[in-house]
């Protein structure tokens, strides 16, 4: 969560000084942030300008047209600009879950799975034996 939170601040940091603008950080518990970004983003708050958004809400926000489609912004992309970004880099079930429609919504930045191990000799049994 730690790590979560100082990428989501360095991205910020970037954005505001390539932007030559201001900024102001908020780092919140999550329950606290997602209850804040729900009810700026369903008001037209103003509050925030770039906060972090995950497949939670990606998906809910962008059909209640609370989200900005991106696909035009990367059409805009000069030839340069698409190469370094390289949009067939990023793992398809990650910018999915950011997306409606196939247009992105989000960009995904990192990403995690889940899994369960079991030592099928303990208990005898095999894999097969799960079908």
């Amino acid at each position: 969560m730690i790590m979560k939170r100082l990428v989501v601040v360095y991205a910020c940091v970037v954005f505001f000084v390539a932007s030559g603008c201001g900024r102001q950080s908020s780092v919140l518990p999550e329950n606290d942030l997602r209850q804040r970004l729900t009810t700026e983003a369903s008001t037209g708050g103003t509050t925030y300008d770039i906060f972090y958004l995950g497949p939670y809400e990606a998906q809910t926000w962008a059909k209640n047209k609370w989200l900005e489609n991106l696909e035009p912004y990367f059409q805009r992309m000069t030839a340069q600009e698409r190469a370094w970004y390289d949009r067939e880099d990023l793992i398809k079930g990650m910018l999915d879950s950011v997306s409606l429609d196939g247009q992105p919504y989000g960009i995904p930045f990192y990403g995690e799975s889940s899994f369960i191990m079991y030592p099928f000799s303990a208990a005898s049994l095999s894999p097969s034996s799960l079908e």
